[in-house]
């Protein structure tokens, strides 16, 4: 959800529940990372920021 979100915010904005979503998925998965991989939240959001940057679709 979050790729495809991401995907979408590059071609048209998104709405107020489009980006709720967004942040409270972030937020869980975020703190997923931190909890599993024994990171802190800025590292968990750096490394979701890079993968979500890696490739785009095509590539």
């Amino acid at each position: 959800m979050i790729r495809d979100l991401t995907a979408y915010r590059q071609v048209r904005a998104l709405n107020e529940n489009d980006q709720a979503l967004m942040k409270r998925a972030q937020n869980a998965l975020l703190g997923e990372w931190g909890f599993a991989l024994s990171v802190t939240p800025a590292q968990a959001e750096v490394e979701m920021h890079r993968l979500l940057t890696a490739g785009s679709p095509g590539d």
